[in-house]
């Protein structure tokens, strides 16, 4: 039954930052996959994009200018330093959390370099990922407008799949704590889908 309701679960894209909201996104992964049957996921890719913005914070250093400058082999060397540092230990934590909950789990670690917005869509569409579990970075609307929003670039690239967005109130409710699910019908072909969607995630959580 959940092979059915649950086919876009076989490769599933889970962007992590150093924003403070691993947590939840671990927890809601280990949350939705822990009762899944065997078969169901091939992959799992837990993902970090460095940016420009977090390298020259990190590294505290005005890497616009050294872009101009065409300090290509400097820019090069901070980079991987700050990949050994920061970036390499950072998604190995959260990749140890998922594996002590989910020893099988088949997860991928993927670090790249670039717009994270831009970077992870391009990736999810590249492996065609069924699902994306991403977490808000409570930006205001203007920043979204202006700097670009994973979520919105997740939710509106190209392909048939889910997007789960995962707030705060998932953290401070509780570990895996019985949700409520509501499912918005139209009569769409679109609602249909999101109907049996829901009716996956029910008899996964056991769900009011």
């Amino acid at each position: 039954m959940l092979h059915k309701l649950l086919p876009h679960l076989d490769k599933i894209l889970v962007p992590v930052g150093k924003d403070g909201s691993s947590e939840a996104l671990t927890n809601f992964l280990i949350c939705m996959l822990k009762s899944l049957p065997s078969g169901v996921v091939e992959k799992v890719y837990l993902m970090h994009v460095v940016s420009a913005g977090a390298l020259k914070k990190a590294l505290k250093r005005d890497i616009r200018m050294e872009k101009v400058l065409q300090e290509r082999e400097l820019l090069k060397r901070l980079f991987e330093n700050y990949l050994q540092e920061e970036a390499r230990p950072f998604v190995e934590g959260v990749r140890q959390r998922i594996l002590k909950a989910l020893p099988d789990l088949p997860l991928e670690t993927v670090i790249l370099h670039g717009d994270p917005p831009k970077e992870i869509a391009q990736f999810a569409y590249e492996k065609h990922c069924g699902a994306e579990i991403i977490a808000r970075r409570h930006r205001s609307h203007i920043s979204e407008i202006m700097l670009g929003s994973c979520t919105q670039a997740l939710i509106h690239r190209p392909g048939e799949h889910s997007t789960y967005i995962v707030g705060r109130l998932f953290l401070e409710s509780g570990y895996c704590s019985s949700p409520k699910i509501l499912v918005c019908l139209d009569g769409s072909p679109f609602s249909q889908k999101a109907l049996e969607e829901a009716a996956g995630l029910a008899l996964l959580w056991k769900a009011e």
